[in-house]
């Protein structure tokens, strides 16, 4: 379809899919997707929220959770092409390296890093047998490169995608085949949401912003685009920061009372850790 004044869509029609595109980053990026005009099929696992954002761009749904490799594998063998895939799905959790609990870090490790994985494995696979080129994005974070406070899991975790990201974009490129990271800072997100509600933090969050504010989904959709669409063809394997110059200003003090990063809290953390308790 063609956009107003005759031009066609940067996107030309392409299969997108956006893993976690019910919500948040992921919804923002499947409407900007459809936008260009790219053909989206949303995926994760809420249907109510899914269905919404499919309603919303004219696109499919499909309910997976990308922690199971082998759904994850046979949604995409049943897809006849995919030209753009964009791993958007995410957890978080406060987690200091003292009180982190295994559940938590393997949680957070099986979304954040296995579910990608196999969304990588299995969109380039079909991309493969139909012999056409691709974009694969995932959504990192700045946690990944900037070390926080009370971020043990969350930052490890992302920083494992940003080095999976990269290893993937040289794997794929014979291929044509293109692996590139967007990096959000700080965002309006239901992850961020509690945080944020503390004015007092979000106001160091902008003051810490050279752009002065706080990013909103979209801000991370337009990078999204960009890195699927014919204008990128020359971009691969980076790892674009989005989040209005917040990369440039070096580590925040971290999340948690002052008192907790003190000898005392640091013991009191060290007693209850589930390393010592077990």
């Amino acid at each position: 379809m063609a956009e107003e004044g005759g031009t066609m869509p940067v996107l030309g029609n392409s299969a997108a899919v956006v893993f976690g595109g019910g919500s948040g980053i992921g919804a923002e990026t499947a409407r900007a997707l459809a936008r260009a005009g790219a053909r989206v099929t949303v995926a994760g696992p809420d249907e109510a929220e899914l269905r919404a954002v499919a309603d919303e761009t004219g696109g499919d749904w499909t309910v997976v959770d990308a922690t199971d490799q082998s759904r994850v594998k046979t949604f995409f063998n049943g897809l006849d092409t995919v030209d753009i895939c964009v791993y958007a799905s995410g957890v978080g959790a406060f987690a200091p390296v003292l009180a982190t609990d295994l559940d938590t870090w393997r949680r957070l490790m099986a979304v954040n890093v296995e579910g990608a994985l196999s969304v990588i494995q299995a969109a380039a696979g079909v991309m493969l047998r139909g012999d056409r080129p691709g974009s694969i994005v995932t959504i990192t974070s700045i946690n990944a490169e900037q070390p926080v406070r009370g971020m043990a899991a969350y930052s490890a975790s992302k920083a494992a995608l940003i080095s999976l990201t990269q290893v993937a974009a040289l794997e794929l490129a014979p291929a044509g085949i293109r692996v590139n990271a967007v990096t959000p800072g700080v965002t309006e997100t239901a992850m961020l949401a509690p945080v944020l509600a503390d004015p007092q933090v979000r106001q160091e969050f902008v003051a810490r912003t050279p752009a002065g504010r706080i990013g909103a989904p979209a801000d991370i959709a337009h990078a999204v685009v960009f890195c699927c669409s014919p204008e990128s063809y020359w971009v691969n394997g980076q790892v674009i920061h989005v989040d209005g110059g917040l990369h440039l200003c070096g580590s925040p003090s971290g999340f948690g009372p002052p008192e907790m990063w003190r000898r005392d809290g640091l013991l009191r953390q060290s007693e209850q850790s589930p390393a010592t308790t077990g």
